[in-house]
């Protein structure tokens, strides 16, 4: 799980091998990060691309924006 905090945020996800990016905002970071990486493990998450990379084993970044 990655260390965040409870923050409201415009975050970037970036895949380390590819450099695309997943732009999202949230009001709290920690519970839409939880969120993406328990649909991303469980295959079902809405964007399709980054489950692939996820799927393929591709590491990934956050960055929060703003």
């Amino acid at each position: 799980m990655y260390d965040v905090d409870d923050i409201p945020c415009i975050y970037r996800i970036i895949n380390i091998r590819t450099e695309k990016s997943y732009i999202g905002n949230t009001k709290n970071l920690r519970t839409r990060l939880a969120g993406h990486i328990y649909t991303l493990k469980n295959d079902k998450h809405y964007n399709i691309q980054l489950q692939t990379d996820f799927n393929l084993g591709d590491e990934f970044q956050i960055e929060i924006l703003v």
